[in-house]
């Protein structure tokens, strides 16, 4: 992941704009480790993930709001399908990419409220006893 982390950071836009389908689908796939390979080890896990976590962070700040958007709902989308492991790795990598974003998140944010307070109204405790 740092090899290509280190390749994305020194591609020019038009190369990372020609390339960027093939990589989003890899990220897919390597942002299912969790959900995937998760045995029990929380540790080396949280590891993984955050590398490729780092890597797709890497692409991102290249990207215009343009050409990110797509791949943000794309990921939103790929949250939402199978497994809830799916929504902790992408609720981890919201945290990592608003901390980069900072307040150009607030464009995308509106589009997680919802969908973060349903899912803290399934989990309250006091609601589901």
């Amino acid at each position: 992941m740092s090899i290509l982390k280190e390749h994305i950071a020194h591609m020019e836009k038009d190369q990372l704009n020609v390339h960027q389908s093939e990589l989003t689908s890899f990220f897919l796939t390597a942002l299912d480790f969790r959900a995937q390979h998760c045995q029990g080890d929380l540790e080396k896990t949280s590891q993984v993930e955050g590398c490729v976590i780092d890597c797709l962070i890497a692409m991102v700040m290249k990207l215009s709001e343009v050409t990110f958007r797509p791949l943000f709902f794309k990921l939103f989308d790929w949250s939402k399908a199978d497994r809830k492991e799916r929504l902790l790795t992408f609720y981890r990598l919201c945290d990592c990419v608003a901390e980069r974003l900072k307040g150009l998140f607030v464009l995308f944010a509106g589009n997680l409220v919802k969908p973060f307070s349903d899912l803290l109204q399934q989990t309250n405790s006091s609601k589901t006893g």
